[in-house]
């Protein structure tokens, strides 16, 4: 394999982060049932078992840890 193979396996990587976004309107439809409902939109609880669970199931190049940030930092940022 070469550079050029590994570039266009690199390329539908960003690809599928990008579609990542769209996958997201189910997000934004449990913070509008949340506002709705007078709730508030982070749920520390709920953020741990999302993280721990991508965590464990993560089998990529990265380590636990990586990996736990990696996701860690996808939720803090969702709605920027």
């Amino acid at each position: 394999m070469n550079i050029e193979y590994w570039r266009t396996e690199i390329d539908e990587v960003d690809r599928d982060c990008c579609d990542f976004g769209t996958d997201g309107r189910g997000c934004d439809q449990v913070g509008a049932l949340k506002r709705v409902a007078g709730l508030p939109c982070n749920d520390p609880e709920r953020e741990r078992v999302v993280l721990n669970t991508l965590r464990r199931a993560h089998t990529g190049p990265l380590d636990s840890r990586a990996s736990y940030k990696l996701f860690r930092r996808i939720i803090a940022n969702r709605g920027d």
